[in-house]
């Protein structure tokens, strides 16, 4: 039993913590991101973060639809301290109103300064306003990020695997959300041939913002 489990270690990284610690049941062989994963668990970088209060709280958007069948909004709460990206909180609905997540956001007591994607420019069917500004409306600061265009999909995977390691994340709060990252991976989905979506996109996001920003990594 002990020749095995250190064979499975060895050989096959991305499936070991599930099955031999209890770990992310959705980190399957073809995960992008599962090892980076279960190296944050085994290095410590997943346990109790909080945010300092005299820093910035970043939200990144997922932008979903309005439907009960459409895909999910998410948003990750995020903080850089020092050369460490805290990530703080995850908060996710499907079919909800843009009020549903102002208030999630508010009930959190911070003010973060909001990132969508590009698509934040457009206008929610709803309201007919555009996203980014519901989002000033409410008090916040938003801003949206380029579309980076086609063909970089995997230039994004590589950079998110270059930021992985200096990630610390909330446990509680943000187990949702790193389940949907352990699920991001290569295969694609028989029916439509598209890739699957996962919350994991707030990463590109994430590391298109740090180098934007330059201050750090």
């Amino acid at each position: 039993m002990e020749a095995e489990r250190q064979l499975d270690l060895k050989r096959f990284p991305e499936r070991y913590d599930h099955i031999w610690e209890g770990g992310y049941a959705k980190a399957f062989e073809g995960a992008y991101f599962a090892k980076l994963l279960n190296d944050a668990k085994a290095e410590g970088r997943i346990g109790l973060v909080s945010a300092d209060p005299l820093l910035p709280v970043r939200a990144f958007f997922d932008i979903g639809g309005s439907g009960a069948q459409a895909d999910a909004m998410a948003i990750w709460l995020v903080q850089w301290v020092g050369q460490q990206i805290r990530v703080l909180d995850y908060i996710e609905g499907v079919g909800q109103v843009l009020a549903y997540y102002v208030h999630e956001l508010r009930a959190r007591k911070v003010n973060p300064i909001c990132y969508l994607p590009h698509d934040g420019i457009n206008a929610n069917n709803i309201t007919g306003k555009r996203y980014r500004d519901h989002l000033e409306e409410a008090g916040f600061d938003a801003f949206t990020i380029p579309n980076q265009g086609r063909g970089a999909a995997m230039m994004r995977i590589e950079a998110v695997r270059r930021i992985l390691p200096s990630c610390w994340f909330n446990e509680k709060t943000t187990e949702a959300g790193r389940d949907a990252l352990g699920y991001y991976h290569e295969r694609r989905d028989e029916k439509s041939k598209r890739w699957p979506r996962s919350r994991a996109r707030f990463f590109f996001k994430c590391e298109r913002c740090i180098r934007l920003d330059g201050n750090l990594l």
